[in-house]
C-alpha cells in the first residue's frame, strides 16, 4: 500500500505515494491532524488494485472518507461518508488486505465534483427507526407480560 498526504509536518504529492505498511498506516491516521487544527490536511492510500481511498479528519472521533472514481485518467465522482475513527482503522487494515472494504462505507453517498453531503438527515433517520423497534420492542413485551 502507498499513502500520500498533506498535514503539518509533511506533504506526499498524490502522484508521487510512497509506500507504507499497515501499522505504520494506523500510526499515521492516529497522529493525523484535525480540520480544526489543519484546515489543509488530508492523507490518502493507493493499494496494490490501483484503488484510492482518502480522508479528511473532521475532529479527533469522526473522519470524512472519500473514495474518488476515477476512469481513464478522468474523475467522474466521489463517494463520501463520514465514519468514526476505529472504523477508518478497520477499513485501512481490508484496503491494505485487498479485502472487501467498501461494504465498510455503509451508507455512501454520491457526491458529484467532490461536495460534501448532510449526514444530519441520515442521522436522523436512524434515530427514527431506532425509537420504532424500541417502542415494538416495548409492546410485545407489554403483551406477555399481560398474557
Amino acid at each position: 500500500m502507498k499513502i500520500y498526504t498533506r498535514n503539518v509536518k509533511t506533504t506526499i504529492p498524490s502522484g508521487s505515494p510512497v509506500e507504507i505498511n499497515l501499522w505504520d498506516a494506523w500510526e499515521e491516521l492516529d497522529k493525523f491532524p484535525s480540520i480544526e487544527v489543519f484546515k489543509e490536511g488530508f492523507i490518502g492510500f493507493v493499494n496494490g488494485k490501483g484503488e484510492v481511498i482518502q480522508f479528511i479528519r473532521l475532529s479527533s472521533e469522526l473522519w470524512l472518507t472519500d473514495v474518488p472514481k476515477v476512469e481513464s485518467e478522468k474523475f467522474l465522482f466521489s463517494q463520501q461518508v463520514e465514519v468514526p475513527h476505529q472504523v477508518v482503522k478497520r477499513l485501512i487494515e481490508r484496503f491494505y488486505l485487498e479485502e472487501d472494504w467498501k461494504s465498510i462505507l455503509v451508507v455512501p453517498k454520491t457526491i458529484s465534483l467532490g461536495g460534501r453531503h448532510d449526514s444530519s438527515k441520515i442521522l436522523w433517520f436512524l434515530g427514527v427507526i431506532e425509537l420504532i423497534l424500541v417502542i415494538l420492542l416495548a409492546l410485545i413485551i407489554r403483551s406477555y407480560v399481560l398474557k
